[in-house]
C-alpha cells in the first residue's frame, strides 16, 4: 500500500491529523466549553461529528486562534 500524503502513516497508513475535543479546544483557545460550543452552533468553527462527539482538526482551529482572541488577550489590550 503505498499513500504518497503525508497526513497518513507510511507504515500502517493510519491517519495522522491530530482532533481535538471540546474541552482541549477550551482549554487551548482560552474561552469556556459553552462558548466553543456556542461557535461550533453557529459554524464559526468547522467541526467532525462521529457517533455522539464532536472533534475539531486542529490544524483548522489554529488557522482560528488568530481570528479570535483569548479572554486573556483582550483584557491585556485594554490595560
Amino acid at each position: 500500500m503505498t499513500v504518497s500524503s503525508n497526513k497518513y502513516c507510511t507504515h500502517c497508513g493510519a491517519n495522522q491529523e491530530r482532533f481535538l475535543s471540546v474541552k482541549s479546544a477550551a482549554v487551548i483557545f482560552d474561552h469556556s466549553e459553552d462558548a466553543i460550543r456556542a461557535m461550533i452552533k453557529r459554524r464559526d468553527i468547522p467541526f467532525y461529528k462521529r457517533e455522539s462527539r464532536i472533534y475539531i482538526k486542529y490544524g483548522e482551529f489554529e488557522e482560528l486562534l488568530i481570528r479570535y482572541p483569548s479572554e486573556s488577550e483582550i483584557i491585556l489590550d485594554n490595560l
